[in-house]
């Protein structure tokens, strides 16, 4: 199967990167986004894809019971 939402890789992850959880690789790659984004002044914003899937063909992408987990990660360290 191809891989499409960051669900899929948590296979991958898990060899490349023993010890830590899929989602931890994936808040990680988050995490290194928003830094990259917030040096450029163009951008404004940016959001996660999907919270709340509305198909099965999005359920790998789904971040709904991630979503505290991930706020607590990379928003409240910027907060302090």
């Amino acid at each position: 199967a191809d891989g499409r939402g960051w669900q899929d890789f948590a296979e991958y992850w898990s060899e490349q990167y023993p010890g830590h959880s899929a989602l931890e690789v994936y808040v990680e790659q988050l995490a290194w986004y928003d830094h990259e984004v917030q040096k450029d002044p163009y951008v404004l914003g940016w959001a996660l894809f999907t919270a709340g899937p509305l198909g099965p063909q999005w359920q790998s992408y789904d971040v709904t019971d991630q979503l505290r987990y991930i706020a607590w990660e990379i928003l409240v360290p910027q907060a302090r």
